[in-house]
């Protein structure tokens, strides 16, 4: 039974004799070393907290071994000494730390061996505008780049790892993949290039609004808290009954009267409300304003007060009652908390009891599976550029993120590269490694295939209805969408009533080392797959051809085309050649998607099925292949085809390889020779 079903039946999940069999299985599962399954990986999330504006690291984690030249760089607005939180006197002199005395929340979390503080943070080149660098570290780039971040990490990890998202709830994905809270646009992180509603945004327009009603058990507060930005588009309005019912279904644990009433202690509040009713979104990103400090940070009269530590407060019970919640659902060990901020600030105060934009600060990572400790040496308060730090980066902010992806979610080289990670994910203690913040054995040290979904799925088509000789399919959970049609009786064609049965599988590359297109030996293109489908037919015969329709989700041709790209730009710049989508159909037996692809091509024998015409039906695009024979038993895909020459392949390819040469030709490899199949020209 799925958690979600068993929410809703009423059983109380802390007391369920089901939950806590699960809980004690995985325990000792990992006791005795048998490791985990993919479901184990599948469950994981990341619960992203943005200190929006700054956070002035130095006052949140002071260097002990250098408390009198802090001092002296800060000498109105430093937290005195005896108020500060030791927080490990047993650490080397270089990494004892004095937390800011808003931050009790934190000391025990350090001492339950569920916080790290990771040392001196940054990018290369920092860039000290707000937006700007948030924007930049959403994207996974660093100060040199200088273009607009176009899509931000988050999305684009999200889109590689779940190859079947169609931006809109399905059965397979009924609710969004991503959420933030808190913000009142749509967040740079979230921004992908094909997908609308990867993050959706449940902010309402007025945050006092938002949450007034959830203090009030058994209150309405889901309605207020689904009330959507209107520019969201109506894919994610279409969410909005499921989130209700995943609201409407949970209830939060050990933390509900430890949350405080701040914005951000509400909105945790609100996502372990919803992960308890069964939400199975991967990322969820919450925030909290208020941390560009460059006036007023202190109360004078007692540096302990003012509107930095009303803040750092607000983080630290919130996160702990975040993280009491997740220990009384029992899923503590499936969650942890990454807590940034886009930069730090100066090491000296101005002028204003305050201090301005700086560079380098620490960000935590927080929960039951976490490596407690201190990572990095403390920041050398001597060196020093004017008012700015000219110590040097220790920690690469995407380090953290390279490490989260594979060692969390246990994804493959191939997801980094795809977010842009790959350079940093490195051997541990190399500048552009992966960092020891996750206890042993909670670290994925053998990636197996996808844990985001099934890596191949398949699903059967239903018949729809039949419509002016035309028979149309749809999935069995969304038959209002189609996918795929028949002209039985076309002029000129078959004459014979028959039932046929279509299954339709996804063969787009998802990051998890199956990749269905690879550079050749000799460092030319191959080609990529979409969809791949078999048609048999179930009863009746076929005299003749028939006409067949495509239902082509445009968002899926975008992404072929982007992955043609990218790996057609790795071969050659100079090279222009790139086919259209190519729909390919098998000689002579049905397509196993697994077994009949590999690194060099298609490993049985496969034609073109025709050139395409382009139409809307039911306001769906498709492609229709018209005078279409021998498909009874039959399988096929679309790919693209991405190399510029046909000679010296013969020494390399194998039976069924495909090629698209430089002339807009295809041909495929019979072991012996290049057949042409079509051109798409």
């Amino acid at each position: 039974m799925k958690r979600r079903t068993f929410i809703k039946n009423t059983i109380p999940l802390a007391f369920s004799p089901l939950f806590v069999e699960s809980i004690i299985r995985q325990k000792v599962s990992k006791m005795f070393g048998v490791g985990y399954s993919p479901e184990d990986f599948k469950e994981r999330k990341l619960i992203i907290v943005n200190l929006f504006g700054g956070n002035d690291g130095l006052n949140t984690a002071v260097p002990l071994d250098q408390y009198d030249i802090y001092a002296g760089h800060r000498p109105t607005i430093k937290i005195e000494e005896p108020s500060l939180i030791k927080l490990d006197m047993s650490l080397a002199d270089d990494r004892k730390l004095g937390l800011h005395p808003s931050l009790l929340e934190f000391k025990s979390l350090y001492d339950d061996g569920k916080l790290n503080v990771i040392q001196s943070v940054g990018y290369p080149t920092p860039n000290f505008s707000h937006f700007r660098s948030d924007s930049l570290i959403f994207g996974a780039k660093d100060g040199t780049f200088t273009s607009n971040v176009e899509q931000g990490w988050i999305a684009n990890y999200l889109a590689t790892t779940h190859p079947s998202f169609d931006d809109r709830p399905t059965s397979q994905y009924p609710y969004p993949l991503g959420i933030q809270i808190g913000l009142g646009y749509r967040h740079n992180g979230f921004v992908h290039g094909t997908f609308n509603n990867i993050g959706v945004n449940i902010n309402n327009l007025a945050e006092n609004n938002f949450y007034s009603n959830l203090r009030a058990p058994g209150s309405s507060e889901y309605k207020m808290l689904l009330e959507y930005l209107k520019q969201v588009e109506l894919g994610s309005q279409q969410y909005r009954e499921n989130l209700e019912d995943y609201f409407n279904a949970g209830s939060n644990m050990n933390g509900s009267t430890l949350y405080p009433s701040s914005s951000l202690g509400k909105q945790l509040k609100s996502i372990a409300r919803l992960i308890n009713g069964g939400l199975d979104t991967k990322i969820l990103v919450a925030y909290q304003s208020g941390l560009d400090t460059h006036h007023s940070q202190v109360d004078i009269s007692n540096t302990n007060l003012g509107n930095h530590a009303k803040i750092l407060e607000s983080v630290s019970k919130s996160i702990f009652a975040f993280q009491k919640d997740m220990e009384g659902q029992g899923i503590d060990d499936k969650v942890i908390i990454l807590v940034i901020s886009e930069f730090g600030r100066q090491i000296l105060q101005n002028a204003n009891v305050g201090t301005d934009h700086g560079s380098l600060a620490p960000w935590f990572v927080i929960g039951t599976p976490v490596k407690g400790g201190v990572t990095g040496r403390n920041i050398d308060l001597s060196l020093v550029d004017g008012n700015h730090t000219a110590d040097v980066l220790q920690h690469d902010y995407r380090r953290i993120l390279s490490t989260i992806i594979q060692d969390w979610f246990g994804n493959t080289d191939t997801v980094l590269d795809q977010v842009g990670l790959s350079a940093f994910s490195g051997e541990e203690g190399t500048p552009d490694g992966k960092l020891d913040i996750l206890n042993d054995d909670e670290v994925v040290t053998d990636t197996v295939n996808n844990f985001s979904e099934v890596f191949i799925d398949v699903f059967d088509l239903v018949e729809v209805k039949t419509e002016n000789g035309w028979t149309y399919y749809g999935r069995t959970a969304s038959s209002e969408k189609y996918v795929f049609a028949i002209e039985h009786l076309p002029d000129g064609g078959n004459t014979e009533v028959f039932t046929a049965q279509i299954r339709i599988t996804d063969l787009l590359d998802d990051g998890t080392g199956k990749n269905f297109y690879e550079r050749t030996n000799n460092n030319k293109g191959n080609f990529i797959f979409g969809k791949s489908w078999n048609l048999t037919i179930n009863s009746g015969s076929v005299n003749g051809f028939v006409n067949m329709r495509f239902f082509i989700s445009f968002s899926r041709l975008i992404k072929l085309e982007q992955h043609a790209t990218n790996f057609y730009e790795g071969i050659d710049n100079n090279n222009t050649e790139k086919s259209n989508p190519l729909w390919l159909k098998t000689v002579d037996s049905l397509l196993t998607p697994s077994d009949d692809f590999n690194e060099m091509g298609a490993t049985k024998g496969i034609e073109g099925v025709g050139p395409a015409n382009k139409g809307v039906f039911e306001n769906q695009n498709y492609y229709q292949f018209d005078n279409v024979t021998n498909f009874d038993n039959r399988g096929g895909t679309i790919c693209y085809i991405v190399t510029d020459e046909l000679s010296g392949f013969g020494e390399t390819a194998v039976p069924g390889t495909i090629i698209f040469t430089e002339g807009g030709k295809l041909y495929g490899y019979n072991g012996t020779e290049w057949v042409k199949l079509f051109s798409s020209q």
